[in-house]
């Protein structure tokens, strides 16, 4: 597919040279270009990303952190069926021992959540491959999320729908009759705009796991990636998997415009098959392919998708990239229709 706008392949000078911008390939974990000053693990401190060149978007607020913060009421949550304050599991939940179980994270706009039927179909497949049996019907999942937008007043909410096995003895078989726990939370939007990214070298998608294909609830090889990316000042951390070709970032999926073509890492190579991922293929022509880091230098833009919204990656590894912001407009309004 040829992009409409701002698609055409458009080369922009990268802001070192090769061996500068992807030294951090060789070292690990630390962000080593010649500007940014002495390795991490020489003792330096981790440059801030504001340093790097990544300025925070027009109208973002930063915290403002008070000496004395205020008491805040505990969230309402919906849980099994009913609103609770604060909900509490059972100290054997499985979902809680050993990360046994899924979520579904799905943005609320206009007065619904979006793409609920696809989000719910994945969720029950995936329930299914694991076998947890989840009672609670579409009409009153939907709901579920509709309440806990509505008690807030949030116009705009990210939703999270957590399932777990529920509790059960000691041990990793499951129960033979499973007592699944369900829980509906939602919050604010997180902050729009740009973001800096840098290939993590402190863990890999395993691309023959099961994992790398259902929403688990363990995800601690994303949160190792984010921590080093936070180490690193950067913003996302993208996921190699084992054959060293990029499958995604550690909280959405990946994409560069190159040559006027939207390109993905395909499901076998370790992507997570994203309800937005899929509504880029599906309605924007974007073509599944396998990538290496060598893409990365040669892409006129990046950007990362999930179920919140598109961002637009504006340096990876030290390596300036231009943001067209118009391409992206155009890009969500296609699939968020």
């Amino acid at each position: 597919m040829r992009l409409p706008g701002g698609g055409g392949r458009r080369r922009h000078r990268a802001g070192a040279a090769l061996g500068d911008q992807f030294l951090c390939n060789r070292v690990g974990w630390e962000w080593c270009r010649a500007s940014v000053g002495k390795i991490r693990r020489h003792g330096a401190a981790p440059p801030d990303r504001h340093q790097l060149g990544a300025s925070p978007p027009a109208g973002t607020r930063l915290a403002v952190h008070s000496r004395t913060p205020e008491r805040r009421r505990a969230m309402r949550v919906w849980c099994n069926g009913a609103m609770r304050e604060g909900a509490a599991i059972e100290p054997g939940d499985r979902g809680f021992t050993l990360g046994d179980g899924l979520f579904e994270t799905l943005r609320w706009a206009d007065g619904a959540a979006r793409h609920l039927d696809r989000h719910l179909a994945r969720l029950r497949a995936g329930a299914a491959f694991l076998g947890i049996p989840l009672r609670w019907s579409d009409a009153e999942l939907g709901a579920a999320m509709a309440a806990v937008v509505r008690e807030p007043g949030l116009e705009q909410a990210a939703i999270r729908l957590s399932l777990s096995r529920g509790p059960s003895a000691r041990g990793l078989l499951p129960p033979s009759e499973p007592r699944p726990t369900v829980v509906v939370s939602a919050g604010p939007l997180p902050p729009a705009g740009s973001a800096t990214a840098i290939v993590a070298r402190s863990t890999r998608r395993n691309e023959y796991s099961p994992l790398s294909r259902i929403k688990s609830l363990c995800y601690l090889d994303n949160v190792i990636a984010a921590r080093e990316a936070a180490e690193c000042g950067a913003d996302q951390a993208l996921l190699l998997n084992t054959a060293g070709r990029l499958a995604e970032s550690a909280a959405a999926n990946l994409f560069l415009v190159s040559a006027g073509e939207l390109l993905t890492p395909p499901v076998s190579d370790g992507a997570l098959p994203g309800i937005a991922r899929q509504l880029l293929i599906e309605r924007c022509g974007a073509i599944e392919r396998p990538l290496d880091v060598e893409a990365l230098i040669s892409a006129d833009h990046a950007f990362l998708s999930n179920s919140l919204g598109l961002r637009a990656l504006n340096r990876i590894d030290g390596r300036t990239l231009a943001v067209d912001e118009s391409l992206l407009s155009a890009l969500a309004t296609r699939i968020d229709r």
